[in-house]
C-alpha cells in the first residue's frame, strides 16, 4: 500500500478516535481538535487553580481563565471582593444567560463551560481583591447549534458590584478561533468586555426573571446571595495579651483533602497522556511534529 495513502489513513484514525473520545464525530473536527479535547484536564485543574490563583490558568492554546487588575478605564469604584459565592447560584445565573444570534435566541454558555466558569467565579472571587476582575476565554462545542456541535468561543469579565454577580460579555458565540493550530493566533483580538465601552456584537436578552437586570446589550447583573469574606467583612477582634511564650517555627498553611486529591489526579492524568502519544507516535497515529506539540502541552500544564 503506498506509504502516503497508509499515513493518511492512521491519522484519520488517531482524529476518530480522538474525537469519540470529545464526544464528536472526526468528520467535524478542526485540525488535531479532537486531540486537544482528548488531552485537556479542566475539572482538577481548576480545582488546584482556585485554591491560589495568581497566574493565568490556560486550559487550551485558546481558553483561560485569570483574576486581572483592573487599569486604564476599568478603573473606578473598587469591587466588593473578596465576596463567598454559591458555586450553584453562580451556575443557575449563567445557564439563564441568552443572547440574540442571528435571528435566534440561543444559550451563551453550554453546560460543560458553565460548569467549569461557575467554579472557577465562586472559587477565585473568595480571593479576589478589590481592584481585580475575573476575566476568561472560553471555547466549547455548541451541540445545540448544529447537529455535531459548533466549536465556538465566548469571552467575559466578571466582578461583584453594587450587592451583585456583574457579567460583561465582549465576544459571543465567535467562530474566530475554528480551525486554529496549536501557537497561532486568532486574526483579531479577542477582548474580554469593557466597562467603558459595550460590545456592539453582543446581544443579551433579558431573561425576565426577578434578581437578574440587563444592564447593557452587553452586560447582565444578577442579585445573588453572597457573604464577605472574613477577612474583609468582619472586625478584627480585640487583642489578648498572653505571656510570652517560647518562639515556635511557624506553621505552614494546610492544604484541603480536596486540594491534594485534585492536584494526585492531575498529575496521574498527565502522566497516562504522555504515555498515550508516544504510544500512538510509536505506532505511526501522529507525527513527530504532532507529538511534539501535544507532549509541550502536556509537560506545561504540570
Amino acid at each position: 500500500m503506498n506509504r502516503s495513502i497508509l499515513s493518511t489513513r492512521r491519522l484519520c484514525l488517531a482524529l476518530a478516535t480522538a474525537a469519540a473520545f470529545a464526544g464528536a464525530p472526526a468528520a467535524h473536527a478542526g485540525p488535531l481538535d479532537g486531540l486537544t479535547d482528548l488531552f485537556s484536564d479542566s475539572e482538577s485543574r481548576i480545582t488546584v487553580w482556585v485554591a491560589n490563583p495568581t497566574d493565568r490558568l490556560n486550559l487550551s492554546p485558546w481558553d483561560y481563565i485569570e483574576l486581572q487588575q483592573r487599569s486604564g478605564a476599568e478603573k473606578g469604584a473598587p469591587n466588593q471582593h473578596p465576596v463567598q459565592l454559591s458555586a450553584d447560584a453562580v451556575t443557575r445565573a449563567l445557564s439563564s444567560v441568552q443572547v440574540i444570534l442571528g435571528k435566534d435566541t440561543v444559550a451563551l454558555f453550554e453546560q460543560a463551560e458553565v460548569s467549569r466558569l461557575a467554579r472557577a467565579i465562586a472559587g477565585s472571587l473568595t480571593k479576589a481583591g478589590p481592584d481585580q476582575d475575573l476575566v476568561f476565554v472560553s471555547t466549547s462545542r455548541h451541540k445545540e447549534l448544529g447537529a455535531y456541535g459548533a466549536k465556538l468561543t465566548n469571552t467575559g469579565r466578571v466582578f461583584y458590584a453594587d450587592g451583585a454577580l456583574q457579567l460583561i460579555v465582549g465576544v459571543q458565540l465567535s467562530d474566530a478561533l475554528l480551525g486554529l493550530r496549536p501557537g497561532t493566533s486568532p486574526t483579531r483580538a479577542l477582548d474580554p468586555g469593557k466597562r467603558a465601552k459595550s460590545s456592539e456584537r453582543v446581544k443579551i436578552v433579558d431573561p425576565g426573571q426577578s434578581g437578574a437586570r440587563v444592564v447593557r446589550n452587553d452586560w447582565i447583573a444578577f442579585q445573588l446571595d453572597a457573604a464577605a469574606s472574613a477577612a474583609s467583612a468582619a472586625p478584627a477582634a480585640p487583642a489578648v495579651v498572653a505571656p510570652a511564650a517560647a518562639p515556635a517555627a511557624a506553621a505552614q498553611p494546610a492544604s484541603s483533602p480536596a486540594v491534594d486529591r485534585a492536584v494526585q489526579r492531575h498529575f496521574s492524568q498527565q502522566e497516562s497522556r504522555l504515555v498515550l502519544l508516544k504510544r500512538m507516535r510509536d505506532q505511526g497515529l501522529i507525527t513527530e511534529a504532532e507529538y511534539e506539540a501535544k507532549r509541550a502541552e502536556a509537560l506545561k500544564n504540570l
